[in-house]
């Protein structure tokens, strides 16, 4: 089904276009350099001879791939300069059992954000990847790769752009823990990583995305509308919810919750952004779902989202795990309520209180149900409120 494309539709495409226009000339995005229209230099490096890896010599483990890194200002961390970070390839950093480009795909949502401002490209890859095989559909080979070459496939123009890294992170010296409660001293990413250890499309997809944008300073700070555009090509759309007049239970919040449930059970993906009066300043988070649950026979309006900080859900008001309405909402739902970490449980009401706008990503196609609604415009954005 496509919705008709009207005058007010026709001046936001537009504005879209300018907008994604002077985003490619500020990141050079129209540069050929960092990627290709085709996977040809994908099959080239994984065809050479020799059993030597391939380093990628346009975006090198080396300072000027970092660039300026700041650090993620919203959970209080510096990012680790050039002077402190070295580079390592993944395949040498985990063992050969360990070392896999996807782990357990019955768990999702694994990816975690680490010292850099990115907050809003985890959260969209969090989303992303809790629609079963659409991560996968990003890459050209699932496997890990003898060469320590991986290509993504993303949109730039609404033309395929293949983008190829090789598998050199930036790590420091530290320990960290594995799924099973081991800790593992040593050299290890200092930026995105994964709940399971050894598992590394996380990292090779925030690398993918430095290398397109230029460096890794550059993906400090910006809005999920344009990870997604990028990864999908599809339209978005972000809805300011701040200063609007909406509440939990008003006409025009109930309005809002029937359409934002109605995308959820769509299952488009969608984000929110926070502002000064939010519980965390300058965020993005990933949405999973708006549910409907009856609690002592009261039908409750509940949102269930994704922190990309690593072992943090950060919310600790009404329905947040420990408290009292946790309890009844555990009770509530057959089988319990089982949390991974950074996801938690905020009711409606709380949700458009503290949230000051929502990004979506129209018509991606469920990889469940195939039900999502075709959309042939795409609505107005801008940079406004970008968030680490």
């Amino acid at each position: 089904m496509f919705k008709t494309i009207g005058y007010s539709a026709l001046l936001a495409m537009t504005e879209a276009i300018k907008l994604e226009a002077g985003l490619e000339t500020l990141y050079g995005l129209n540069d050929f350099s960092a990627y290709k229209s085709t996977t040809g230099e994908h099959t080239t490096i994984q065809n050479s001879a020799g059993s030597d890896k391939w380093t990628d010599t346009i975006f090198p483990p080396a300072a000027s791939s970092l660039g300026g890194v700041t650090g993620d200002s919203a959970a209080g961390s510096n990012g680790s300069s050039s002077a402190s970070v070295s580079w390592k390839r993944l395949s040498e950093i985990y063992p050969a059992d360990k070392l896999k480009l996807f782990a357990n795909r019955e768990v999702y949502s694994t990816a975690q954000q680490g010292q850099l401002g990115d907050c809003y490209f985890i959260a969209s890859m969090i989303a992303f990847d809790s629609r079963p095989g659409a991560l996968e559909d990003l890459f050209v080979d699932t496997n890990i790769s003898p060469k320590g070459a991986y290509t993504i496939k993303f949109n730039v123009g609404g033309k395929d752009a293949y983008v190829t890294v090789d598998d050199y992170v930036p790590v420091i010296d530290k320990s960290v823990k594995d799924e099973n409660g081991q800790w593992h001293s040593g050299l290890h990413p200092v930026y995105a990583d994964s709940r399971i250890y050894g598992e590394i499309w996380p990292m090779i997809m925030e690398k993918a995305w430095a290398k397109l944008i230029g460096t890794y300073a550059n993906i400090e700070g910006g809005n999920n509308w344009w990870v997604m555009t990028h990864l999908t090509n599809d339209p978005t759309e972000r809805i300011i919810i701040r200063g609007q007049g909406y509440t939990g239970t008003n006409a025009s919040g109930v309005a809002l919750w029937s359409k934002l449930k109605a995308f959820s059970d769509k299952e488009y993906l969608m984000f929110v952004g926070s502002d000064s009066q939010t519980y965390v300043t300058g965020h993005a988070w990933a949405i999973l779902e708006f549910r409907e649950v009856t609690i002592e026979g009261t039908p409750t309006k509940l949102v269930m989202m994704r922190n990309p900080w690593k072992g943090k859900a950060a919310w600790n008001g009404a329905y947040s795990e420990g408290t009292s309405e946790w309890t009844k909402l555990n009770a509530a739902v057959e089988g319990g309520v089982k949390l991974e970490d950074g996801k938690f449980w905020i009711s409606y009401a709380d949700f458009i209180v503290q949230f000051s706008r929502i990004y979506i990503g129209y018509s991606h196609e469920s990889r469940t149900s195939g039900g999502a609604e075709k959309v042939e415009y795409r609505p107005s954005v801008d940079l406004s409120g970008s968030v680490k």
